[in-house]
């Protein structure tokens, strides 16, 4: 990680999210991740949800991370809406 976000929990728990993710489909990850949309888009809102609660508050701004960043074609509303759908359930 970056030194200036060594202190970040919450960016700590969005990685080791990932690492689940790699075990989880038996070394797998890279491929699906960087070949599928479908499975980056779910990869990354997994991570970022778990992100969220730690940092609520930056529920836009990681919305315009998955509208913009991952070449998911996915609108950065629909990425918010995405988001705050699972945060908002019981």
């Amino acid at each position: 990680m970056r030194p200036r976000c060594r202190g970040d929990i919450g960016l700590l728990e969005h990685e080791l999210v990932h690492v689940r993710q790699w075990r989880r489909s038996f070394g797998l990850f890279w491929v699906l991740y960087l070949f599928s949309r479908k499975h980056r888009l779910k990869y990354e809102l997994e991570a970022y949800r778990r992100h969220l609660e730690f940092a609520p508050d930056n529920v836009a701004h990681f919305a315009q991370l998955l509208g913009t960043q991952y070449r998911l074609n996915v609108p950065v509303e629909e990425a918010y809406r995405l988001l705050v759908e699972v945060c908002v359930e019981p």
